[in-house]
């Protein structure tokens, strides 16, 4: 589960409420020390949580590409795919008609941080088609010694998203795309190797050092667990060995690409 799912400037803080509400679309700002998010774009989508399905509203300080949150495998991971390059986004989960929760990334200092589901809420509206209220601090917040404050309003038709389907036991063909990368890693087989990473992202010349390298970085031997699929994206759990023979868990994204299913993420920890 995305972190973000569990869980401003001084004038904009003292807008009133009436002046804080938006049309197809949010209005505030959330400031976290020397940072501040406002609000330029915003989204709302449901997705399930604990067997339930969470309203989250998606606010940034850029213009999101809304294809993409609806090509990903969930849509929050779809936003935060856009995070970057000193762009910020603010999540609030509306769980309840009196509180919301918050977490936000700040790309430019790297921040993540999950403050929360306390915050006082003002919901106007809540269907499962349309959002709208307002969610904010009445004071300035102490977090670790660092002070942040936000209020943000929104006012949003919910974004129906298509939802991913289980893989095949085995990971089907991404699951098998990705083992037979890790067999050709080991093997120094260049050709097959070539057909599983990001296209676009090789050296000039690869050969058996490149793959040595990435065997630093790769398991040595994968078994591929749960996974979800939709489109041309794949994410699945895998459980092996690294280099060294010890055991790993991890989560691995797959996008299919020239034809050939690729790895475009892979997060691997010790197994203990």
């Amino acid at each position: 589960m995305s972190p973000f799912l569990r869980g401003t400037a001084l004038v904009a803080l003292l807008l009133p409420p009436a002046a804080l509400r938006a049309a197809d679309g949010a209005i505030g700002s959330f400031r976290h020390d020397k940072t501040t998010v406002k609000a330029a774009d915003a989204m709302a989508f449901t997705t399930p949580v604990d067997g339930k399905p969470l309203t989250i509203v998606a606010v940034t300080d850029f213009k999101l590409d809304r294809q993409a949150v609806l090509d990903a495998i969930d849509p929050a991971s779809g936003v935060m795919e856009q995070v970057n390059d000193g762009r910020n986004v603010v999540f609030l989960r509306l769980s309840s008609a009196t509180a919301c929760g918050v977490y936000a990334y700040l790309s430019g200092t790297a921040q993540s941080m999950d403050l929360g589901n306390s915050f006082p809420a003002h919901p106007r509206t809540a269907t499962a088609s349309r959002v709208a209220g307002d969610c904010g601090t009445t004071a300035p917040q102490k977090s670790f010694d660092v002070t942040y404050e936000f209020k943000l309003a929104y006012d949003l038709p919910v974004t129906p998203v298509p939802p991913a389907t289980a893989l095949p036991a085995g990971g089907g063909e991404p699951g098998a795309g990705f083992v037979a990368l890790v067999k050709a890693i080991a093997a120094h087989d260049v050709k097959t190797a070539l057909a599983h990473v990001p296209a676009g992202e090789t050296p000039s010349t690869p050969d058996a050092n490149w793959l040595d390298g990435l065997a630093l970085n790769y398991p040595k031997q994968a078994t591929v667990k749960d996974g979800l699929a939709k489109g041309a994206r794949a994410r699945f759990e895998i459980a092996g060995l690294d280099h060294d023979g010890k055991k790993i868990k991890g989560t691995v994204e797959m996008r299919k690409e020239q034809a050939s299913w690729r790895v475009h993420g892979l997060s691997l920890f010790f197994d203990q």
